[in-house]
């Protein structure tokens, strides 16, 4: 909240504040009550407001540290099965475990998620194909619940259909002319 508004609140609330200590003094005065509830009721919507934003960035913040640990995650149990694939000449395996942090990360989030769900398929397959590689149970298992609580905080797209500019009002048509709104193909 910007600084304007955070000594706006503030300054409501003193208001507040002062009518509500000093109410014996102004008694039942009818426009005194409705300032007071006017008041009460402003604030009420200016903390609701904030509490709306604090919480967006907290989804925002969330959401990056989740990332975080997946990239971490993820780099970690490709480098292991990197090793592992080079060593026993799984030369597919090693080609697509063969990255940085930084290629982990890269791309959209779609991208992402279905990268590192590659790099945990791709393990799983050098554990069963190796007896002495070092990626443990656990360690696969960390990485699948990193996947899904990236996946839980990352943004749903909307579920309706958003028309284009070119649709037809009355029959959602995309692309060709509606004959009802008077248009021809």
């Amino acid at each position: 909240m910007e600084i304007k508004f955070i000594n706006a609140l503030g300054m409501l609330q003193t208001t507040q504040l002062c009518l509500s200590k000093n109410s014996e003094l102004f008694g039942d005065a009818p426009i005194i009550v409705r300032a007071l509830a006017e008041l009460t009721k402003l604030a009420e919507s200016i903390l609701s407001t904030q509490r709306q934003q604090a919480a967006s960035e907290g989804l925002a913040a969330e959401k990056a540290a989740a990332k975080t640990v997946l990239i971490d995650e993820a780099h970690f149990i490709a480098s292991e099965a990197h090793a592992c694939a080079v060593e026993n000449g799984l030369d597919a395996i090693a080609a697509r475990t063969d990255l940085s942090k930084s290629d982990v990360a890269k791309g959209t989030e779609a991208r992402f998620v279905d990268r590192c769900k590659g790099i945990l398929q791709d393990a799983k397959d050098v554990v069963e194909e190796v007896d002495d590689c070092e990626i443990t149970a656990a360690q696969l298992k960390s990485l699948d619940t990193a996947i899904k609580a990236f996946e839980a905080v990352k943004p749903k797209p909307r579920a309706g259909k958003a028309e284009g500019k070119s649709g037809c009002r009355c029959c959602s048509a995309r692309r060709r002319r509606c004959s009802r709104a008077g248009w021809t193909g």
